[in-house]
């Protein structure tokens, strides 16, 4: 996820840590309660990080590079 910018499809995440004894959607179920939460602090701390790094960045491209398409991801 953190190679991706914490942009990764639910069933991607799933597949890469599922138990061979569980059904993939099983996974996907619990994957959808806690990936998009873990997939926005990711991308926060990126933000953060590049901001306290290099405080004149451009904010919108940053966004955009880190797949902020509106105001309310």
């Amino acid at each position: 996820m953190r190679e991706a910018n914490g942009i990764m499809p639910v069933s991607q995440v799933a597949a890469a840590h599922m138990p061979p004894y569980v059904h993939l959607r099983e996974v996907q179920a619990i994957f959808r309660l806690y990936v998009k939460d873990v997939s926005g602090l990711m991308r926060f701390e990126q933000v953060r990080n590049q901001l306290w790094l290099y405080p004149d960045s451009n904010i919108a491209s940053l966004a955009y590079e880190l797949g902020y398409t509106d105001q309310s991801t």
